[in-house]
């Protein structure tokens, strides 16, 4: 039997556990598929998926990031990504990771409930850009006693954008326009538009 059909079958069986509830299962039998079909994005965002059930995050977190460097165009990797981040409380990645969900996700033909989980992604983005705002305000207030000339300070790993920024100057002096860095970094600079915003607002108290 080829790798792909032993990986099919084993990714069923995966499905079959978590659709049953049984996600420790489900997770180990997708870490078996993985072992055989190592390229299949489709696979790290289902354990992904299995690891956010049990809120083992970190873990979450790296198997969804593994799917998104597989597949940049697989929005499942990124929504799986997204809710690791929000776990995590790394809310600006968060925030990140849940644009480029949106940007990649189905754009024609959606059914209702497509349209709504659609809708539910972009609250989750802005939720997410404000909490990071909130935090940010309350890592600077720590460190500045709450006076003017704030600056803002948040959790940032080394996540797909971090390293797209350094990947698209020689990308684009080769002419390359197609990259998938592409879609992460034009997500990454509508985030950063909305971030601009609140960075621009006085979140000082009265007197203060």
């Amino acid at each position: 039997m080829a790798n792909t059909a032993i990986s099919s079958a084993l990714k069923a069986e995966g499905n079959q556990l978590f659709g049953k509830g049984d996600y420790a299962a489900a997770a180990s039998v997708y870490t078996c598929a993985i072992a055989v079909d190592e390229t299949n994005a489709v696979l790290y965002a289902n354990r992904a998926a299995c690891y956010n059930r049990v809120k083992q995050f970190q873990q979450c977190r790296d198997s969804a990031l593994k799917a998104t460097e597989l597949d940049c165009h697989y929005w499942k990797g990124w929504w799986r990504l997204a809710q690791a981040y929000d776990a995590l409380e790394q809310f600006e990645d968060s925030a990140r990771a849940w644009a480029v969900t949106v940007v990649n996700y189905p754009k024609e033909n959606l059914t209702a409930a497509q349209i709504a989980q659609k809708e539910k992604f972009v609250s989750q983005a802005k939720n997410a850009r404000d909490n990071g705002a909130t935090q940010g305000i309350e890592h600077m207030s720590r460190g500045s006693g709450g006076t003017a000339g704030l600056v803002m300070e948040l959790p940032f790993g080394k996540a797909p954008w971090e390293v797209g920024s350094k990947m698209i100057g020689p990308l684009l002096a080769q002419g390359n326009v197609t990259s998938c860095v592409h879609v992460i970094l034009n997500a990454y600079d509508s985030f950063e538009k909305g971030m601009m915003e609140l960075r621009n607002k006085d979140f000082r108290k009265p007197g203060v």
